[in-house]
């Protein structure tokens, strides 16, 4: 009976922490959303004070002039978040587009040691009553205020939560606005808080935050959550969660019984996902190691099992070659990646995609014929195309270098994954031609140590160095110093890694690109 009732204990506590976890993940997409949308505004905002500062400039026309008041005007037109534009000296406001000329309108805390960099400071609205919020942009003697639809905007960014707010601070915590539910007495602990998993735990009174700053001036917004989880949720919620506890521990213990029942369970599942394509491709971009241009992309498999949750590439996919599912996987893969990247594939011929193949798929007649077939649905070219050639060590050596020419003939490329570990030695780059060779992150991380693996990476490079047919690739770069230590090494190679960008899903592959095109042409 007392280990029945530890059991039963122990699976109601556990319950009570699942769901408060799922709370929080359910609601921290809100928080998200506010987050996104209030700074999407500010930055909007900061970039129309940008450039009305470059419209004055670009102009010529003389301070507090009506030449000067008609690009006043014009910007105020075209930048409705500006509300009014003044010129300042000596801390004291001599002219503005809505009140005209001033006779040394004081101006508290505006210009302060002078810069040409533009700044935000708060500033007295009592002081002017044109003015509609309680902070301006500064660029040398010129000031920008806020619009009452800036303002406006942002008080309507309503969200399912009340307990969500927005703190819009400098970098060094100046604070200039709040709105949502944000306590006064706390905007320092507010704007330094740093998430934590400690954050997650149901204990009252903890927070979750979100910071993002402004590249285009010193100006940053911090959204606060302060009710999580079952905090947040009503006395009946509470009492229904405690009656189905119990239950929800009866569903667990059948969870782990399911878990236990090995590999025939995984079986059915992977080649269930399998066959109805529930295999999901995410994307690591490839960049040229001197301009940081965009080369390509590798492409990586995931899978979320129905009853395991995320299962790791490195059990499934092995799994998938003992169980003959891996050339049914790999075809999911490829078609997924093509469909997905079809527009980038046709529009930049340059663009590559990296898809990984073990040597049972690489030597399969089937895999080559549908791999044709695909490319033929689509207007890009098979040099386009690079197989990582994986795990090769039980492959017979002739089968895989006459695979190896048939794919070259059509035009696509090979690469060898992993070079210098396992069975990816010097034999394989001799023998199969590769167009890449990727180095493995353990020697690319250990580059510049006075190690085994440190001697190993010198001895790769000096050697690869040498070869005027295959590209380089160096994997699991995680700082900009390991990329400058690197481009000492071959210059013209390719890395990917964290320090560039990390594997994601299509949808949010592609905002990636969005606004990294939007930043370049910024």
């Amino acid at each position: 009976m007392l280990g029945y009732l530890s059991f039963l204990v122990f699976f109601v506590c556990f319950a009570f922490i699942v769901v408060h976890f799922a709370i929080i993940r359910y609601d921290f997409p809100e928080l998200e959303k506010h987050s996104e949308l209030n700074f999407e505004k500010l930055e909007r905002l900061a970039f129309q004070v940008k450039r009305g500062a470059k419209k004055l400039q670009d102009s010529g026309a003389t301070p507090c002039t009506r030449s000067e008041l008609f690009v006043k005007s014009d910007i105020l037109k075209q930048y409705y978040f500006i509300g009014d534009i003044g010129r300042v000296s000596e801390g004291k406001l001599n002219c503005s587009l809505m009140t005209g000329r001033q006779r040394g309108l004081e101006v508290p805390d505006v210009l302060t040691n002078g810069t040409d960099q533009i700044r935000v400071k708060t500033f007295d609205a009592e002081r002017n009553k044109v003015l509609y919020s309680n902070f301006a942009f500064v660029k040398n003697d010129l000031v920008f205020f806020t619009s009452k639809s800036f303002i406006r905007d942002l008080s309507s960014q309503n969200t399912l939560k009340n307990s969500i707010g927005s703190i819009i601070h400098s970098r060094e915590g100046a604070v200039y606005l709040y709105f949502g539910d944000v306590d006064r007495r706390s905007f320092t602990d507010e704007i330094d808080h740093q998430n934590a998993l400690s954050d997650y735990l149901p204990v009252r009174g903890k927070k979750l935050a979100i910071s993002r700053c402004s590249v285009y001036v010193d100006v940053c917004l911090t959204s606060i959550d302060t009710d999580l989880g079952i905090f947040r949720a009503s006395e009946t919620f509470v009492l229904s969660f405690g009656s189905f506890s119990a239950l929800f521990g009866s569903l667990l213990f059948y969870f782990f019984v399911l878990l236990r029942s090995g590999a025939r369970g995984l079986a059915s599942d992977i080649k269930w996902a399998i066959k109805r394509e529930k295999i999901y491709n995410v994307y690591q971009p490839l960049f040229h190691l001197d301009n940081e241009a965009l080369s390509g992309v590798e492409v990586l498999a995931r899978w979320e099992s129905r009853r395991c949750g995320q299962v790791p590439p490195d059990i499934f996919i092995p799994f998938c070659e003992t169980q003959e599912y891996i050339l049914d996987l790999t075809k999911v893969v490829v078609s997924k990646a093509f469909m997905e990247l079809e527009d980038r594939l046709t529009s930049d011929t340059n663009f590559t995609v990296s898809i990984n193949v073990s040597a049972s798929v690489l030597t399969d007649k089937r895999f080559l014929e549908f791999l044709m077939l695909e490319v033929k649905k689509y207007e890009f070219g098979y040099d386009q195309v690079i197989l990582e050639l994986t795990e090769r060590s039980s492959t017979p050596e002739r089968s895989l270098i006459q695979s190896c020419a048939s794919f070259h003939e059509l035009g696509v490329k090979l690469s060898l994954d992993d070079f210098g570990t396992g069975h990816s030695n010097l034999s394989w780059l001799t023998l199969l031609n590769p167009n890449e060779v990727k180095i493995d992150k353990m020697f690319t991380q250990a580059n510049g140590d006075q190690s085994p693996k440190g001697f190993a990476f010198e001895g790769i490079v000096s050697m690869l160095s040498g070869m005027q047919s295959a590209r380089v690739v160096y994997e699991g770069i995680e700082t900009e110093e390991q990329r400058a230590r690197l481009l000492g090494k071959l210059p013209n190679a390719l890395g990917q890694g964290w320090y560039f960008a990390k594997p994601m899903p299509i949808s949010e592959y592609r905002l990636w690109v969005s606004n990294r095109e939007f930043e370049n042409k910024c």
